[in-house]
Protein backbone atom coordinates (compact mmCIF):
# COMPACT_ATOMS: atom_id res chain seq x y z
CA UNK A 1 0.00 0.00 0.00
CA UNK A 2 2.53 2.74 0.80
CA UNK A 3 4.28 1.36 -2.25
CA UNK A 4 0.97 2.43 -4.39
CA UNK A 5 0.91 5.69 -2.68
CA UNK A 6 4.65 6.54 -3.20
CA UNK A 7 4.24 5.55 -7.29
CA UNK A 8 0.87 7.90 -6.90
CA UNK A 9 2.68 10.80 -5.85
CA UNK A 10 5.84 10.87 -8.03
CA UNK A 11 3.10 10.72 -10.85
CA UNK A 12 1.41 13.76 -9.34
CA UNK A 13 4.76 15.90 -8.79
CA UNK A 14 6.06 14.86 -12.20
CA UNK A 15 2.26 16.13 -13.91
CA UNK A 16 2.66 19.47 -11.63
CA UNK A 17 6.76 19.60 -12.78
CA UNK A 18 5.66 20.33 -16.36
CA UNK A 19 2.38 21.35 -17.02
CA UNK A 20 2.69 23.16 -20.36
CA UNK A 21 3.27 19.57 -21.73
CA UNK A 22 1.07 16.94 -19.68
CA UNK A 23 -1.49 17.62 -22.35
CA UNK A 24 -0.11 16.80 -25.69
CA UNK A 25 -1.25 14.49 -27.95
CA UNK A 26 1.50 12.12 -29.98
CA UNK A 27 1.11 14.04 -33.23
CA UNK A 28 2.32 17.33 -31.13
CA UNK A 29 5.11 15.59 -29.23
CA UNK A 30 8.57 17.17 -28.84
CA UNK A 31 10.70 15.68 -31.76
CA UNK A 32 7.77 14.63 -33.68
CA UNK A 33 7.65 15.73 -38.07
CA UNK A 34 5.33 18.55 -38.42
CA UNK A 35 6.84 20.33 -41.57
CA UNK A 36 8.01 18.76 -44.65
CA UNK A 37 10.40 21.32 -45.61
CA UNK A 38 10.45 21.20 -49.80
CA UNK A 39 12.96 23.57 -50.33
CA UNK A 40 15.93 25.54 -48.08
CA UNK A 41 18.53 27.32 -49.60
CA UNK A 42 21.32 27.06 -46.95
CA UNK A 43 23.34 30.24 -47.73
CA UNK A 44 19.98 32.71 -47.36
CA UNK A 45 18.12 31.28 -44.96
CA UNK A 46 17.33 32.77 -41.81
CA UNK A 47 17.72 29.76 -39.56
CA UNK A 48 14.94 29.58 -35.96
CA UNK A 49 11.78 28.38 -35.58
CA UNK A 50 8.09 29.16 -36.09
CA UNK A 51 5.01 28.90 -33.94
CA UNK A 52 1.61 29.14 -34.62
CA UNK A 53 -1.82 28.16 -33.92
CA UNK A 54 -3.61 24.85 -34.68
CA UNK A 55 -7.15 26.19 -34.13
CA UNK A 56 -8.94 22.85 -34.36
CA UNK A 57 -7.05 20.85 -32.18
CA UNK A 58 -6.08 23.71 -30.20
CA UNK A 59 -2.37 23.90 -30.20
CA UNK A 60 0.17 25.97 -29.93
CA UNK A 61 2.72 24.53 -31.96
CA UNK A 62 6.51 25.47 -32.13
CA UNK A 63 8.90 23.97 -35.40
CA UNK A 64 12.21 24.53 -36.31
CA UNK A 65 14.17 25.00 -39.60
CA UNK A 66 13.95 21.06 -40.10
CA UNK A 67 10.39 20.70 -39.51
CA UNK A 68 9.89 19.13 -36.14
CA UNK A 69 8.59 20.28 -33.36
CA UNK A 70 10.24 22.08 -30.32
CA UNK A 71 7.45 22.73 -28.01
CA UNK A 72 3.60 22.27 -27.98
CA UNK A 73 0.95 23.33 -25.72
CA UNK A 74 -2.81 22.62 -25.55
CA UNK A 75 -4.63 25.70 -25.15
CA UNK A 76 -7.20 24.32 -22.21
CA UNK A 77 -10.91 24.81 -22.74
CA UNK A 78 -12.61 27.34 -22.67
CA UNK A 79 -9.88 29.65 -24.71
CA UNK A 80 -9.11 26.29 -27.29
CA UNK A 81 -12.77 27.20 -29.09
CA UNK A 82 -13.09 29.74 -32.10
CA UNK A 83 -9.53 30.16 -32.55
CA UNK A 84 -10.39 29.80 -36.48
CA UNK A 85 -11.19 33.78 -36.63
CA UNK A 86 -8.29 35.13 -36.09
CA UNK A 87 -6.14 33.60 -33.38
CA UNK A 88 -2.37 35.40 -33.05
CA UNK A 89 0.60 34.33 -31.55
CA UNK A 90 3.48 36.62 -30.78
CA UNK A 91 6.70 35.77 -29.38
CA UNK A 92 8.14 37.93 -26.00
CA UNK A 93 12.20 37.66 -26.04
CA UNK A 94 12.12 39.05 -22.89
CA UNK A 95 11.24 35.80 -21.12
CA UNK A 96 11.27 33.54 -24.00
CA UNK A 97 7.08 33.33 -23.57
CA UNK A 98 4.32 33.32 -26.08
CA UNK A 99 1.09 36.14 -26.28
CA UNK A 100 -1.82 34.03 -27.86
CA UNK A 101 -5.04 35.76 -28.96
CA UNK A 102 -8.46 34.06 -28.70
CA UNK A 103 -10.94 35.96 -30.49
CA UNK A 104 -13.50 37.31 -28.54
CA UNK A 105 -12.45 35.65 -25.63
CA UNK A 106 -9.43 37.08 -24.49
CA UNK A 107 -5.64 37.37 -24.38
CA UNK A 108 -2.81 34.57 -22.48
CA UNK A 109 1.00 34.67 -22.06
CA UNK A 110 2.30 31.27 -22.14
CA UNK A 111 5.22 29.85 -20.36
CA UNK A 112 6.92 26.66 -21.83
CA UNK A 113 7.30 25.17 -18.35
CA UNK A 114 4.44 26.67 -16.47
CA UNK A 115 1.95 27.29 -19.07
CA UNK A 116 -0.76 30.09 -18.74
CA UNK A 117 1.05 32.49 -16.02
CA UNK A 118 -1.51 35.69 -17.05
CA UNK A 119 -4.71 35.96 -19.17
CA UNK A 120 -7.00 39.18 -19.74
CA UNK A 121 -10.26 38.60 -20.74
CA UNK A 122 -11.97 41.06 -23.35
CA UNK A 123 -14.28 40.42 -26.01
CA UNK A 124 -12.24 43.37 -28.01
CA UNK A 125 -9.40 41.27 -29.44
CA UNK A 126 -8.72 39.45 -32.46
CA UNK A 127 -6.26 39.16 -35.42
CA UNK A 128 -2.80 40.72 -33.57
CA UNK A 129 -1.71 41.47 -30.29
CA UNK A 130 1.81 43.23 -29.28
CA UNK A 131 3.49 43.74 -25.94
CA UNK A 132 5.46 47.29 -25.95
CA UNK A 133 8.73 48.14 -24.11
CA UNK A 134 6.74 49.23 -21.47
CA UNK A 135 4.97 46.28 -20.30
CA UNK A 136 1.46 47.37 -21.64
CA UNK A 137 -0.06 45.82 -24.66
CA UNK A 138 -1.89 46.66 -27.80
CA UNK A 139 -4.52 44.87 -29.93
CA UNK A 140 -7.22 44.77 -32.50
CA UNK A 141 -10.75 43.96 -32.72
CA UNK A 142 -11.33 42.71 -36.40
CA UNK A 143 -14.36 41.12 -35.83
CA UNK A 144 -16.31 44.49 -34.90
CA UNK A 145 -20.01 44.95 -35.39
CA UNK A 146 -20.62 48.65 -37.65
CA UNK A 147 -23.70 48.97 -35.59
CA UNK A 148 -22.43 48.75 -32.01
CA UNK A 149 -19.64 50.82 -32.45
CA UNK A 150 -17.20 48.35 -30.93
CA UNK A 151 -13.32 49.23 -30.56
CA UNK A 152 -11.31 48.59 -33.22
CA UNK A 153 -7.95 48.98 -31.36
CA UNK A 154 -7.15 49.05 -27.46
CA UNK A 155 -4.28 49.81 -25.65
CA UNK A 156 -4.39 48.55 -22.63
CA UNK A 157 -2.21 48.16 -19.01
CA UNK A 158 -1.32 44.41 -17.21
CA UNK A 159 -4.19 44.69 -14.75
CA UNK A 160 -6.24 44.64 -17.81
CA UNK A 161 -7.37 48.76 -17.38
CA UNK A 162 -7.99 50.20 -20.73
CA UNK A 163 -5.67 53.21 -21.48
CA UNK A 164 -6.87 54.08 -25.05
CA UNK A 165 -9.39 52.98 -27.47
CA UNK A 166 -10.16 53.98 -31.45
CA UNK A 167 -13.67 53.42 -33.07
CA UNK A 168 -14.07 53.23 -36.60
CA UNK A 169 -16.22 56.52 -37.09
CA UNK A 170 -12.36 57.83 -35.89
CA UNK A 171 -10.75 57.33 -39.15
CA UNK A 172 -13.30 58.92 -41.29
CA UNK A 173 -13.54 56.05 -43.63
CA UNK A 174 -14.76 56.49 -47.17
CA UNK A 175 -18.29 53.79 -46.95
CA UNK A 176 -17.69 53.79 -50.75
CA UNK A 177 -14.65 51.69 -50.60
CA UNK A 178 -16.40 49.66 -48.20
CA UNK A 179 -15.65 45.93 -49.59
CA UNK A 180 -17.95 43.26 -47.81
CA UNK A 181 -17.04 39.82 -46.52
CA UNK A 182 -19.78 38.45 -45.99
CA UNK A 183 -19.88 36.00 -48.60
CA UNK A 184 -17.02 34.15 -47.05
CA UNK A 185 -19.07 32.45 -44.01
CA UNK A 186 -21.32 29.73 -44.35
CA UNK A 187 -24.64 31.02 -42.59
CA UNK A 188 -25.28 28.40 -40.40
CA UNK A 189 -22.14 29.33 -38.92
CA UNK A 190 -23.02 33.03 -38.64
CA UNK A 191 -23.23 33.45 -34.86
CA UNK A 192 -19.29 32.26 -34.82
CA UNK A 193 -18.45 34.13 -37.64
CA UNK A 194 -20.40 36.72 -38.39
CA UNK A 195 -19.95 39.28 -41.21
CA UNK A 196 -17.39 42.38 -40.02
CA UNK A 197 -17.40 45.91 -40.23
CA UNK A 198 -13.66 46.91 -40.89
CA UNK A 199 -11.60 43.68 -40.45
CA UNK A 200 -8.57 45.50 -38.60
CA UNK A 201 -6.25 42.63 -38.90
CA UNK A 202 -2.62 44.02 -37.42
CA UNK A 203 -1.31 46.97 -35.77
CA UNK A 204 1.70 48.32 -34.44
CA UNK A 205 3.14 51.18 -32.86
CA UNK A 206 6.67 53.36 -32.48
CA UNK A 207 7.85 55.12 -29.55
CA UNK A 208 7.11 58.97 -30.97
CA UNK A 209 3.69 57.44 -30.80
CA UNK A 210 2.72 56.64 -34.82
CA UNK A 211 0.21 54.48 -34.91
CA UNK A 212 -0.50 52.06 -38.02
CA UNK A 213 -3.64 50.09 -38.57
CA UNK A 214 -4.33 48.02 -41.23
CA UNK A 215 -8.45 48.13 -42.56
CA UNK A 216 -8.95 44.94 -44.64
CA UNK A 217 -12.53 45.61 -45.89
CA UNK A 218 -11.73 49.22 -46.77
CA UNK A 219 -8.61 47.92 -48.62
CA UNK A 220 -6.18 50.10 -46.76
CA UNK A 221 -4.40 50.48 -43.87
CA UNK A 222 -3.44 54.23 -42.46
CA UNK A 223 -0.88 55.89 -40.32
CA UNK A 224 -2.22 57.70 -37.04
CA UNK A 225 -1.07 60.55 -34.52
CA UNK A 226 -2.61 61.65 -31.67
CA UNK A 227 -5.67 59.91 -33.10
CA UNK A 228 -5.45 62.05 -36.17
CA UNK A 229 -4.87 59.91 -39.57
CA UNK A 230 -1.70 61.98 -40.84
CA UNK A 231 -1.46 59.14 -44.17
CA UNK A 232 -3.68 56.48 -46.46
CA UNK A 233 -2.14 53.68 -48.35
CA UNK A 234 -5.52 52.53 -50.26
CA UNK A 235 -6.24 50.35 -52.82
CA UNK A 236 -4.60 46.97 -51.63
CA UNK A 237 -6.95 44.46 -52.12
CA UNK A 238 -7.77 42.53 -48.86
CA UNK A 239 -5.11 44.01 -47.46
CA UNK A 240 -2.58 42.33 -44.27
CA UNK A 241 -0.04 42.66 -42.42
CA UNK A 242 1.68 45.86 -43.34
CA UNK A 243 5.11 46.48 -41.61
CA UNK A 244 7.49 49.07 -42.30
CA UNK A 245 10.65 48.32 -43.92
CA UNK A 246 12.35 51.17 -41.92
CA UNK A 247 10.69 51.97 -38.64
CA UNK A 248 12.37 54.50 -37.93
CA UNK A 249 11.91 56.33 -40.98
CA UNK A 250 10.32 59.61 -41.54
CA UNK A 251 6.58 59.54 -42.73
CA UNK A 252 6.97 61.17 -46.07
CA UNK A 253 10.11 58.05 -46.80
CA UNK A 254 8.51 55.09 -45.15
CA UNK A 255 7.90 51.94 -47.40
CA UNK A 256 5.92 49.10 -46.52
CA UNK A 257 5.64 45.21 -47.12
CA UNK A 258 2.58 43.71 -46.86
CA UNK A 259 0.02 40.66 -47.80
CA UNK A 260 -2.56 41.24 -50.59
CA UNK A 261 -5.35 39.06 -51.68
CA UNK A 262 -5.96 40.05 -54.77
CA UNK A 263 -6.84 37.41 -58.15
CA UNK A 264 -3.33 35.80 -56.55
CA UNK A 265 -2.30 36.78 -53.60
CA UNK A 266 1.43 38.44 -53.23
CA UNK A 267 3.84 40.20 -51.24
CA UNK A 268 4.05 43.17 -52.11
CA UNK A 269 6.04 46.33 -51.25
CA UNK A 270 4.93 50.13 -51.31
CA UNK A 271 7.05 52.99 -53.03
CA UNK A 272 7.59 56.43 -50.81
CA UNK A 273 7.51 58.43 -54.27
CA UNK A 274 3.78 56.78 -54.88
CA UNK A 275 1.25 56.59 -51.92
CA UNK A 276 -1.72 57.36 -53.41
CA UNK A 277 -1.65 54.26 -55.83
CA UNK A 278 -0.91 50.93 -56.10
CA UNK A 279 0.00 50.62 -59.75
CA UNK A 280 3.54 50.94 -59.07
CA UNK A 281 4.34 48.67 -55.86
CA UNK A 282 6.89 46.18 -56.64
CA UNK A 283 5.22 42.66 -56.41
CA UNK A 284 8.25 40.50 -54.82
CA UNK A 285 6.05 37.11 -54.54
CA UNK A 286 2.99 35.62 -55.89
CA UNK A 287 1.44 32.18 -55.21
CA UNK A 288 1.16 32.26 -59.19
CA UNK A 289 4.74 30.72 -59.32
CA UNK A 290 3.39 27.83 -57.36
CA UNK A 291 2.15 24.38 -59.08
CA UNK A 292 -1.55 24.59 -59.54
CA UNK A 293 -2.33 21.86 -57.26
CA UNK A 294 -0.50 23.84 -54.22
CA UNK A 295 -1.88 27.76 -54.83
CA UNK A 296 -4.69 26.83 -53.05
CA UNK A 297 -3.14 25.49 -49.71
CA UNK A 298 -1.46 29.33 -49.91
CA UNK A 299 -4.51 31.03 -49.63
CA UNK A 300 -4.83 33.37 -47.48
CA UNK A 301 -1.36 35.26 -47.52
CA UNK A 302 -0.54 36.30 -44.01
CA UNK A 303 2.11 37.33 -41.69
CA UNK A 304 4.44 39.53 -43.35
CA UNK A 305 7.91 39.76 -40.51
CA UNK A 306 11.00 40.79 -41.28
CA UNK A 307 13.59 38.51 -39.74
CA UNK A 308 16.77 39.18 -38.56
CA UNK A 309 18.85 38.89 -42.13
CA UNK A 310 16.30 41.09 -43.65
CA UNK A 311 14.30 37.96 -45.21
CA UNK A 312 10.68 37.82 -45.00
CA UNK A 313 8.61 35.17 -43.22
CA UNK A 314 4.90 34.73 -44.40
CA UNK A 315 2.43 31.95 -43.93
CA UNK A 316 -0.52 30.47 -46.32
CA UNK A 317 -3.26 28.28 -44.98
CA UNK A 318 -0.14 25.30 -44.79
CA UNK A 319 2.14 26.60 -45.76
CA UNK A 320 5.47 28.94 -44.28
CA UNK A 321 8.12 30.66 -46.27
CA UNK A 322 10.77 33.06 -46.20
CA UNK A 323 12.00 34.78 -49.41
CA UNK A 324 14.48 37.62 -49.78
CA UNK A 325 13.95 41.33 -49.86
CA UNK A 326 14.40 40.72 -53.75
CA UNK A 327 11.68 38.27 -53.60
CA UNK A 328 13.90 35.24 -54.14
CA UNK A 329 11.99 32.37 -51.81
CA UNK A 330 14.76 31.13 -49.50
CA UNK A 331 12.78 28.20 -47.51
CA UNK A 332 9.00 26.74 -47.70
CA UNK A 333 7.50 24.08 -45.46
CA UNK A 334 4.27 22.11 -45.91
CA UNK A 335 2.78 21.82 -42.74
CA UNK A 336 1.67 18.10 -42.39
CA UNK A 337 -2.34 17.75 -42.87
CA UNK A 338 -3.19 21.50 -42.91
CA UNK A 339 -6.04 22.64 -45.22
CA UNK A 340 -6.78 25.57 -47.16
CA UNK A 341 -8.74 28.07 -44.64
CA UNK A 342 -11.97 27.34 -46.35
CA UNK A 343 -12.15 23.84 -45.31
CA UNK A 344 -13.03 22.55 -41.78
CA UNK A 345 -9.76 21.12 -40.22
CA UNK A 346 -6.37 22.69 -39.05
CA UNK A 347 -4.98 25.65 -40.80
CA UNK A 348 -1.77 28.26 -40.04
CA UNK A 349 -3.57 32.26 -39.70
CA UNK A 350 -0.75 33.57 -38.54
CA UNK A 351 3.24 32.81 -37.57
CA UNK A 352 5.44 34.34 -35.55
CA UNK A 353 9.65 33.88 -35.90
CA UNK A 354 11.41 32.69 -32.84
CA UNK A 355 15.22 33.70 -32.73
CA UNK A 356 16.67 30.04 -31.04
CA UNK A 357 19.01 27.54 -32.70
Amino acid sequence: MQRLKLVIVMLMISCMANPANSNQSDRYAVGKQFADIELSHPNIVQRGRYAFIAPKDGYLVEINNKGAVTFSFKIPKPYNRGLRAGADVEYLTINDRFLVVVPRKGILEIDRSKGIVWRCDTPYVSHDVDLLPDDTLIFVNGLDDANKNEPIYTHMARDCTVLNQLFASDLNLDKSRFRSDSKKYDRKQTKRQAPTHTHTNAVWTRPDGLLMLSIRNYDEFVLIKDKKVVRRYQGIKRVHDPVPVNLEADIDDMEFYYAGHGRWHHIGRTLKEDIFSRENDIVLWTAQSEPRSEQGLWRPIRTIEILPNKNILFSGSAYLAQITSQGELAWKARINKFLNQDKRGNFIYKAVFVPRL
